[in-house]
């Protein structure tokens, strides 16, 4: 790849994937583009033998693959940071490294952004491997194509689209830091400003990989509080909806016993709206769709 301007940036998160992080890098350099794309794999301090095998994806793909082998563990959240800041892409999409991308998702993207100027980020829909079997996602319902997810609908609907399968304009990069650990959906709410975050059509893009990351864990759902709490000081004016997400988070965390269940109550009691719960309730199909991607 020549040294002509990046127009994508990947940011790769691992730490010990030795298992998967060949097949995450490989789709990602197999991507076939009318623009030059740089891969930044930013390892955090695996012990297994996860930096070897990126060492080696560097020395195949020179001009593509860019590592970052951390001496020290910083964490999750912090490599997540840190990654995205070195980008130099226009558009900036994220991998986890133990999922991978499908023919056409780079393109497909960026084209999407092209031609879509108020879209600040924009994801796809995923297929799924469980328990060491593919599941192909069902397609999107038109009302999810067409849907334009502002602030206010991402604070609600909570998960808009898989992590792996986003990518957003650098131009909204840059978002004031909390001081607690934030997840996807803290960073979605806050980097789509003034514009809305959309799907780029029906086809899947990506692989996703259920059950190896740290969704629904208990440090995930104390991110989760604390980023409603620090939404109702910063968007007084979205009340209704940081309400209804509480109701949504507070109901599943019932269901599964979870210690933070009466943390997400208090939520509920402090932005209580007549609304909130009837809300929460009709939209249950919808986010049925949304969380099945």
């Amino acid at each position: 790849m020549s040294n002509q301007e990046i127009k994508v940036s990947v940011c790769v998160v691992t730490y010990n994937q030795e298992r998967y992080i060949a097949e995450c890098l490989q789709s990602l350099v197999d991507q076939e583009t009318k623009f030059n794309f740089e891969v930044i794999v930013s390892d955090d301090c695996s012990t297994d033998k996860t930096p070897e095998i990126i060492k080696n994806f560097q020395e195949r793909y020179p001009g593509i693959i860019k590592p970052i082998l951390h001496k020290r563990n910083m964490g999750a959240y912090k490599n997540f940071i840190f990654v995205h800041e070195q980008a130099k892409g226009k558009y900036i999409a994220h991998v986890d490294g133990d999922d991978y991308a499908l023919p056409g998702k780079l393109q497909i993207q960026a084209d999407y952004l092209d031609h879509n100027a108020e879209c600040n980020m924009v994801f796809h829909r995923m297929n799924f491997i469980e328990g060491g079997f593919l599941r192909f996602s069902k397609p999107l319902s038109e009302k999810v194509l067409n849907y334009k997810f502002y602030r206010k609908d991402i604070i609600e609907y909570i998960a808009i689209g898989a992590h792996s399968s986003k990518m957003y304009r650098s131009s909204v990069g840059k978002i004031d830091k909390p001081n607690f650990d934030m997840v996807d959906y803290t960073v979605n709410v806050l980097q789509v400003k003034d514009g809305y975050a959309a799907y780029c059509g029906n086809q899947a893009l990506g692989v996703y990989r259920v059950g190896v990351g740290i969704a629904g864990s208990t440090k995930v759902n104390l991110s989760v509080y604390n980023s409603l709490k620090y939404f109702f000081k910063k968007y007084k004016d979205q009340k209704l909806y940081i309400n209804i997400s509480a109701w949504g988070w507070f109901l599943n965390n019932l269901k599964y016993n979870k210690e933070t269940k009466w943390k997400f109550f208090s939520v509920v009691i402090e932005t209580f709206t007549i609304l909130g719960l009837f809300r929460y309730l009709k939209s249950r199909k919808f986010r049925r769709e949304l969380s099945g991607l």
